[in-house]
C-alpha cells in the first residue's frame, strides 16, 4: 500500500470550442517528474474515438515537439471527451486531464514517500496547474493508493462503501457523478464537495455566510478553523488542521454550504 497526496482542479466547461492547454499541461507534468526524480513509463492517450492508446514516452514526447493547433485532431480536448493518463514506473506519480460533458478537470496523485517537494513546493505544484483550465474549485487530501484515489475524485464509488474510507462518511460521492452540472455549477458559486485538509476555493466561497458572518471572516475568527493563503489572484488555499476535520463539519453541516445536508439530501442552492 502507497500514501499518497493527491491534488484535484475542477472548471465548468466554458465553451465547446476552448482548447484546453493540453501540451503546456504536459510538459509541466513531464518537467515535473525530471525534477522528482521519477521515472517515466508510458503515457495513454484516449483518442477521440474513444479508444485508448498507449505510446512510449520517446514517441510521445517527439510529437509534443511537432504539435501545432492544427495537428491536434488526436489530442483536441473539444471534439469528445478524451483524456491523457501519465502513471510513472512503480505508480510514483498519477494523474490526467479531462475534459467531461459539464467540466474539465485535472487530477495528480503522488506517493508521498517519494515526493520530495516541501508544503511550500507543493502549493507552487498546485499554482502551476491553475493555468492549464479555468478552474473554479479543488481539494487536495492523503489516501492510501488501495482506496482508489483517482477513482474517488471521478466520483466513481458510491457512499455505501463507506465511501471509500471511513474519513469521508459524511460525503456522497455519487451525488456528484450523477448531479454532475448542478454540482459543478453550485460548487462554483461558493459550496463544497466536501471538507478536506486543503480545500481550493474562489472568492464566491470566501464571501459566502456561515453564521452570520462571510466565511472568510468566520476562518479568520479562530486557529482550530484552519487559514486560507492565496495561491493566484482567484484563487486561495483553505487549509485545516486534519485533526480539526470532523468538528468543523458537523459545525458548518447547518449552514448551507456543503452539496449535502445533515440527512444526506442535496442542497445546490
Amino acid at each position: 500500500m502507497v500514501n499518497t497526496f493527491n491534488i484535484a482542479l475542477f472548471g465548468e466547461k466554458r465553451s465547446s470550442e476552448q482548447i484546453l492547454l493540453f501540451k503546456e499541461w504536459s510538459d509541466a507534468i513531464l518537467s515535473l517528474c525530471e525534477k522528482e526524480n521519477m521515472e517515466p513509463d508510458y503515457p495513454s492517450i484516449r483518442l477521440v474515438n474513444s479508444k485508448s492508446s498507449n505510446i512510449k514516452l520517446s514517441t510521445y514526447k517527439n510529437r509534443l515537439k511537432k504539435l501545432e493547433n492544427y495537428e491536434l485532431s488526436y489530442l483536441d480536448l473539444t471534439k469528445s471527451q478524451p483524456d491523457f493518463s501519465y502513471i510513472s514506473k512503480d505508480w510514483e506519480l498519477s494523474t490526467n486531464i479531462n475534459r467531461d460533458q459539464h467540466f474539465d478537470r485535472i487530477y495528480l496523485g503522488f506517493d508521498i514517500d517519494k515526493l520530495k517537494s516541501l508544503y511550500k513546493e507543493k502549493l507552487n505544484i498546485l499554482a502551476q496547474q491553475l493555468k492549464f483550465i479555468e478552474v473554479d474549485y479543488g481539494f487536495c487530501f492523503h489516501m492510501d493508493s488501495a482506496y482508489g484515489p483517482g477513482l474517488y475524485v471521478s466520483g466513481i464509488f458510491d457512499s455505501t462503501f463507506f465511501n471509500i474510507i471511513t474519513k469521508f462518511e459524511k460525503e456522497s460521492t455519487i451525488l456528484w457523478v450523477n448531479n454532475e452540472s448542478k454540482a459543478m455549477h453550485a460548487v462554483k458559486n461558493g459550496k463544497l464537495r466536501y471538507l478536506y485538509e486543503y480545500n481550493i476555493i474562489n472568492k464566491s466561497h470566501l464571501e459566502r455566510k456561515v453564521f452570520g458572518i462571510s466565511l472568510d471572516d468566520w476562518v479568520e475568527s479562530s486557529p482550530e478553523n484552519g487559514n486560507i493563503t492565496p495561491v493566484s489572484d482567484n484563487h486561495y488555499m483553505w487549509t485545516i488542521d486534519p485533526k480539526n476535520l470532523n468538528s468543523l463539519i458537523n459545525n458548518l453541516i447547518d449552514q448551507n454550504i456543503f452539496l449535502l445536508d445533515r440527512n444526506y439530501k442535496p442542497n445546490f442552492d
